[in-house]
């Protein structure tokens, strides 16, 4: 069954916004369907019609690895993430990269379950609240396969 060009818009606006996470379904669609329609009427009125062309294009893959970037507060740094091979959290200051901390997303779910179980060991695990940020990042963008 087809879709509504409606449906894919919503559809679209929870995966930018929320990864491929399933959000209350009912509640998500009714506040996304008013933002959908209001998105399509400011389009059309700049000449803009979303149009179904026919089968969904195959998915690209982006060409960089980096997925999330921003500024350090307070600091002239920014910190990233991206994949390479393991996922990275990257410091960037005057130039300069230093790796903060490297993992596996089967690394940041055992942490999760030290978290979860109020194992005393989560207490020593280095960048672990960075960890599980960027992990959270890594679903958020649907950028499980890139590392």
């Amino acid at each position: 069954m087809m879709t509504s060009l409606r449906d894919d818009l919503i559809d679209t606006l929870r995966i930018a916004r929320l990864g491929r996470a399933l959000p209350n379904v009912s509640v998500w669609r009714e506040h996304a369907g008013l933002e959908a329609d209001q998105i399509m009427r400011l389009l059309s009125a700049r000449g803009v019609e979303l149009v179904r062309t026919g089968a969904p294009i195959p998915e690209k893959r982006p060409d960089s690895p980096i997925i999330w970037r921003s500024k350090l507060v307070g600091r002239e740094a920014e910190r990233l993430i991206r994949a390479a091979g393991k996922w990275q959290i990257v410091n960037v200051e005057a130039g300069a990269e230093t790796v903060e901390l490297d993992f596996t997303l089967d690394q940041a779910f055992d942490d999760v379950g030290l978290v979860l179980t109020d194992a005393p060991e989560a207490r020593k695990i280095a960048g672990l609240g960075r960890k599980l940020a960027a992990a959270l990042w890594v679903y958020r963008m649907s950028a499980e396969g890139m590392a």
